[in-house]
């Protein structure tokens, strides 16, 4: 057995760590440059991907049983996480603005709307 008194050796390690690179406060090119990704595939693909994968851990934390208590805080962090960036992105590229209010339908958009209503059938 091990004496608890006993004091072993202080080992020191060097440790390196990247440093920290300052970001450009945000600004209006900054804005513009941001919303020029509203239409970029790739983006519109990652949020995708960020959206499927937050609903999967919803699923995961409501229909399984967690092994431990951690597991469960795990999955909620990564459901609040993955909320937390999805709404910063869609914010950052214009797609959810703070309080937006619904918008009058364009003349272009009304007649589309109308053009598709004739080929809709109602069934009674």
């Amino acid at each position: 057995m091990k004496n608890p008194f006993s004091k072993e050796p202080i080992r020191y390690q060097v440790i390196e760590v990247e440093k920290p690179r300052l970001s450009k406060p945000f600004d209006k090119d900054i804005a513009n440059s941001l919303l020029t990704l509203q239409g970029h595939p790739g983006f519109l693909w990652l949020l995708d991907q960020l959206r499927l994968e937050r609903s999967y851990l919803q699923t995961i934390l409501g229909t399984r049983r967690q092994k431990t208590l951690t597991d469960a805080e795990f999955l909620q962090a990564g459901i609040a996480w993955s909320g937390w960036l999805q709404d910063k992105m869609e914010r950052a590229i214009g797609f959810r603005e703070g309080s937006q209010e619904p918008q009058e339908a364009s003349d272009r958009e009304r007649e589309a709307f109308e053009a598709a209503q004739k080929f809709i059938e109602v069934l009674r």
